[in-house]
């Protein structure tokens, strides 16, 4: 009886540590999971607009993209790029990332506001969302719209590009 009891004593204690141990890569595949920037957030603009002032890029149009990131390593890449920069590698990134980043292509004339329609942004998630514009000056032109609610506008200046939150 007792090599029996030792023997389930044994067997417990294994247990014991395989369920500790599966305890311990649960948390830190978490923490991994958490501190990589994985989060994605469920879009719930009411509405997007892209308002042109009317002397913006010295009167001439200006492509608008609105960037849709899937994680944080493709949202820090798009965070270090200008606008410039966005707009000569966008096909390629698309390519080489179909499924890390979607993004909206438009342009505006000087004193025109348009919105973008909400099919563009119901049942969308990203990691981030950046606008790019381009302007025939030297510039980033690209912003973070910082929310994932309510109503944005996207003003786009004589040269310089601005995202409101509006409440």
């Amino acid at each position: 009886m007792r090599a029996r009891s030792g023997g389930t004593r044994r067997f417990r204690q294994g247990a014991t540590r395989v369920a500790l141990m599966l305890s311990v890569v649960s948390a830190l595949s978490l923490v991994l999971a958490v501190s990589s920037g994985c989060a994605s957030h469920a879009i719930h603009w009411s509405r997007l607009s892209l308002v042109a002032a009317v002397d913006a890029n010295a009167n001439h149009p200006v492509a608008v993209d609105l960037v849709l990131s899937a994680d944080a390593e493709m949202s820090d890449r798009l965070a270090g790029l200008s606008a410039a920069q966005w707009f000569a590698q966008r096909e390629t990134l698309q390519a080489l990332f179909p499924n890390r980043l979607r993004y909206i292509a438009r342009e505006v004339v000087p004193g025109q506001t348009l919105a973008l329609p909400r099919a563009h942004m119901t049942s969308r998630r990203a990691n981030a969302a950046f606008v790019f514009a381009r302007y025939g000056t030297p510039g980033v032109h690209r912003a973070r719209i910082a929310t994932w609610r309510g109503a944005v506008t996207v003003q786009l200046g004589p040269e310089r590009i601005d995202v409101v939150m509006d409440r």
